[in-house]
């Protein structure tokens, strides 16, 4: 049985179930994305550190395993964290989560690599501080001139989200130096942390979740942003809480400085819930979930802006270019682009792509995207306030699609299934567009 579902420029696994990217990082030569994984089933009762490398971003090798949950320390699970190169080694540092007789244990801790190949698991862990529960997980670590700085995703002992603090001098042995962040915004706990400074601003990721304390399983959960700064050991947002990305599957991001001195980021392509998964077609193809593309960060005037990669923009081959209010094609290559841009502010467009499957429509200073579901073939869609649409770039895998709209100032992501391979497009616009449409090269 062919397999419509299988991406090209999104990564998935060659087999069990996917989830968060762990340890972006370059080493030798190489370009190193660690991702959550069960390797053995479709579920999330597993995990260990999967990897795949690439040394142009464009083309990537899955190597299979790199960490295993086979140490008393993380016996029930390698759980996400990130990556760093000191001294010509490449440092993980994961959260090694155990659960014995119903009782979790969280501890943060670190493996050395001089290969990229082999992993060492060292002797060092952290335990968590007394003022969290053991939800304390996904360390993100950075240097500067003050040394190394670690912050992990925490659950205070009254059931509020927060953001712990370490710092070191040698990257083996971390000081815990109190609260990095705490809000109401961030619910009941803070997944996947993230913190960097970019064009002259200081920025923090971070994954706001609300639980079931009573089944502990996830009722709610968002990836979003502050702009702020560092004063004390603290950080002071700026900024309101903004979501990362306005669409139905996206989660867990993760960021790191490349070569090129870019901030690049990739997620976890999922949201999906319990019925959705079970649902999910490529199961009967034995994998769920992918990746985002990776994706460059900037701020431009005070915002942040998410950009495509100019490798993949690169890799493009031009089908048409053309000027018109009205745009129809009975087949969408599989892996394309569609570049839309007036001259002046539209107001209106609908879209729709794949015999309906997939629709946006912008009115009255609305943008909505609805996409029919897999799982219970109801349209839901996604509404965002947007003052004006000039620009609209789409990113279309066989099973996976991006949206950056007005050139990254907002960014729609989700997955969709066809039952039937009817890729069309239909784009009526209020007035004319420049529209090019492309192919992405293998």
């Amino acid at each position: 049985m062919e397999n419509l579902y299988k991406n090209h420029f999104h990564l998935e696994p060659p087999r069990g179930l996917l989830n968060d990217p762990n340890g972006l990082t370059y080493f030798q030569g190489n370009y190193y994305v660690f991702h959550q994984w069960n390797r053995f089933d479709l579920n999330h009762n597993y995990k260990e550190w999967g990897l795949f490398t690439s040394k142009d971003l464009l083309r990537w090798k899955h190597q299979g395993s790199a960490l295993l949950p086979d140490s008393d320390k993380d016996l029930s699970g390698v759980y996400s964290g990130s990556a760093i190169v000191n001294e010509d080694k490449m440092h993980l540092f994961y959260t090694g989560n155990s659960k014995i007789d119903g009782s979790r244990r969280s501890l943060q801790c670190q493996a050395i690599s001089e290969d990229g190949k082999t992993f060492q698991k060292s002797n060092s862990f952290i335990i968590t501080p007394e003022e969290f529960t053991e939800h304390h997980r996904d360390p993100k670590i950075w240097s500067d001139q003050n040394g190394y700085h670690m912050i992990v995703g925490s659950q205070t002992k009254n059931g509020y989200g927060a953001i712990a603090y370490y710092q070191s001098i040698d990257c083996k042995e971390w000081d815990y130096q109190g609260i990095f962040y705490t809000s109401e915004d961030l619910e009941q706990m803070a997944e996947c942390p993230d913190y960097f400074e970019l064009d002259g601003e200081s920025l923090l990721l971070v994954c706001p979740q609300q639980r079931d304390l009573e089944s502990d399983t996830d009722i709610s959960s968002y990836s979003a942003y502050y702009m702020g700064d560092i004063r004390d050991n603290e950080f002071y947002p700026t900024s309101e809480i903004q979501p990362m990305d306005d669409g139905f599957d996206f989660y867990a991001p993760q960021t790191f400085l490349d070569p090129k001195g870019r901030r690049l980021m990739w997620a976890w392509m999922s949201r999906m819930n319990s019925k959705e998964e079970a649902a999910c077609p490529t199961k009967d193809f034995g994998y769920l979930h992918c990746l985002t593309m990776p994706r460059e960060l900037r701020v431009i005037d005070g915002k942040l802006y998410q950009l495509p990669l100019q490798e993949i923009l690169q890799s493009r081959k031009k089908i048409e270019s053309l000027e018109t209010v009205l745009y129809e094609s009975e087949e969408l290559a599989t892996q394309s682009v569609i570049d839309m841009t007036w001259s002046k502010s539209l107001s209106s467009i609908e879209l729709a792509l794949f015999d309906q499957n997939v629709t946006l429509e912008y009115k009255h200073q609305k943008l909505i995207l609805s996409r029919k579901s897999w799982s219970d073939k109801q349209v839901h869609t996604k509404t965002i306030p947007l003052k004006e649409l000039t620009a609209l770039q789409i990113f279309i895998d066989s099973s996976a699609m991006e949206l950056f709209i007005n050139k990254g100032e907002r960014v729609m992501s989700l997955r969709y299934f066809l039952q039937q391979e009817k890729r069309s497009c239909d784009i009526r616009a209020s007035h004319q567009m420049n529209l090019s449409y492309s192919k992405l090269e293998s």
